[in-house]
């Protein structure tokens, strides 16, 4: 049997609370539907998709040495932006900084998962928390926010269940980030 897998960084409940009132401010122009739940929120390492459950165990021991080695880190998330762009947005998330080590780890991660079978990721990786998904046209403004500041000390292995309504993240797997 396979699930649909995904790594990535869970937020802490402050940072959440911020990204919730970020969300409350693009409702009042675009409306309702397109917000990420809340217990949806989190920063996307690496989309793993179907994967055998039997090879889970093997992907999560590779997973565990890597993380083993990485010190926690200091995240800031300072940038409401759009993906593709802000002028016809279909994506609405706040971006990250520093880009480095999160992009190292991102890559370490996908070459991992690629001696499992999984395809390598080919866009250049761009770490965001996406909170909202724009379901009508509207222009967004490109804008700083007041800078939301979080230390790293995992990363977390999640099943994606996939429901009429939205999808559901259960937690599989967290990695704590040691660096011994």
């Amino acid at each position: 049997m396979k699930k649909r897998l995904f790594l990535a960084l869970e937020l802490p409940e402050n940072i959440k609370n911020e990204l919730i009132i970020q969300q409350n401010n693009l409702v009042k122009k675009l409306g309702v539907k397109g917000k990420t739940h809340r217990d949806a929120l989190h920063l996307t390492l690496k989309f793993i998709g179907d994967f055998e459950e039997e090879k889970i165990e093997s992907l999560s021991s590779e997973i565990e040495r890597f993380t083993e080695k990485i010190h926690p880190f200091t995240l800031t998330l300072e940038k409401l932006s759009c993906f593709p762009d802000c002028f016809k947005p279909r994506i609405v998330f706040v971006s990250s900084i520093p880009l480095q080590p999160i992009k190292a780890i991102a890559e370490s991660l996908d070459s991992i998962c690629e001696r499992f079978g999984v395809k390598p990721e080919k866009r250049q990786f761009k770490p965001h928390i996406t909170i909202y998904r724009v379901k009508k046209q509207a222009k967004i403004e490109e804008k700083k926010v007041n800078p939301l500041q979080f230390t790293v000390n995992s990363i977390t292995l999640f099943e994606s269940i996939l429901k009429p309504d939205r999808a559901y993240y259960k937690v599989v797997k967290s990695f704590k980030l040691s660096g011994e």
